[in-house]
């Protein structure tokens, strides 16, 4: 299976903000087109899931599979330390 390269991920806006960087062939070659998961980390379930629907929609439509991470889970840790 191949994986999904989400056209919003942020390596993919850092390179379209900085089109004269000269670090930018090397972060478009070697680190903007290898795809990555999705993380959510929004506490509102109802945001989420249209994020979800989107990401899934566009793996679908790619052929792709899409590596989704839910982040914002309540009371994740036992010590709180990643709020």
């Amino acid at each position: 299976t191949r994986l999904f390269r989400h056209p919003q991920s942020q390596v993919l806006t850092w390179v379209r903000a900085h089109p004269d960087d000269p670090r930018r062939p090397v972060i478009e070659s070697r680190i903007a087109t290898q795809p990555a998961a999705v993380w959510f980390a929004a506490h509102n379930p109802g945001e989420i899931a249209g994020q979800v629907r989107a990401v899934t929609r566009g793996a679908a439509a790619a052929g792709r599979t899409p590596v989704l991470v839910p982040y914002a889970i309540p009371d994740r840790d036992c010590g709180g330390a990643s709020k």
